[in-house]
């Protein structure tokens, strides 16, 4: 049987021995970098891609997230208010988006262009209607967010009320840099050709905001164009809260 001098001496070395481990392992982290900004310098050069969705939940939504999970990409999805109202089992696909880590953003309510645009009153229609739909989604999803993006873009719509308007909400609205235009393409190879003529334009850009809605061209498009974007050499990122997009207000 072992003394108890022995014993004491044993756990009087592993004592030291964890002592020392961790304030070795304090020091490392209080003089190193912060793993976030290892994380930010090493991705300052790659070209990154957001895809974003307009306008869902909608028939097509999950056949477009499968195509994403898929492809291991993440996507942004602008929720339109009256799209929950309308479409069947629309919380159970707001649940899945979120639960398989795409992004819900804000795309208004009604999607109505003189409310929101045309009155006297419609910056502040705006953003109660983004408002209303942060927490439509929150309640569904517990998911809060404030990116947004304005029915039919800002450029044309937004005027200086506007902008002070969702500035002074906290809201951050964004458009895009290429526009798939499937929304008025009549099949899926004219939307695939529409956005490699928006990637030769915007071939020295390191990050680009791709516009889609949720249609049958677009879900037929979509694996060629997610192959395309990889051979290009752009990397698919998901979107974090309060990140700001390069190039879009």
């Amino acid at each position: 049987m072992l003394g108890s001098d022995f014993v004491r001496k044993v756990f009087c070395g592993i004592g030291i021995f964890i002592f020392i481990f961790i304030g070795i392992n304090a020091t490392a982290v209080g003089d190193g970098l912060d793993f976030l900004d290892i994380a930010e310098s090493a991705d300052q050069n790659q070209k990154v891609v957001y895809l974003t969705f307009d306008d869902g939940p909608s028939i097509y939504t999950r056949a477009i997230m499968e195509i994403l999970n898929e492809h291991s990409v993440p996507g942004i999805f602008f929720i339109l208010g009256e799209s929950i109202d309308n479409i069947p089992e629309s919380y159970d696909i707001l649940n899945e988006l979120h639960g398989a880590g795409h992004f819900l953003a804000l795309h208004t309510m009604t999607h109505n262009r003189r409310s929101l645009y045309r009155l006297e009153r419609s910056p502040q229609n705006f953003v109660d209607e983004m408002f209303e739909l942060q927490r439509l989604i929150a309640e569904i999803t517990g998911h809060h967010t404030n990116l947004c993006r304005a029915p039919y873009g800002v450029g044309g719509n937004f005027k200086a009320a506007h902008w002070k308007a969702v500035t002074s909400a906290g809201l951050y609205c964004v458009d895009w840099h290429i526009d798939s235009r499937d929304w008025e393409k009549s099949t899926a190879q004219q939307v695939y050709d529409e956005v490699s003529r928006g990637l030769k334009k915007k071939q020295d850009s390191n990050e680009l905001v791709i516009l889609f809605h949720e249609n049958a061209r677009t879900i037929t498009a979509l694996p060629q164009i997610i192959e395309m974007l990889q051979n290009e050499g752009y990397t698919f990122r998901p979107y974090a809260e309060n990140h700001r997009f390069e190039g879009l207000r």
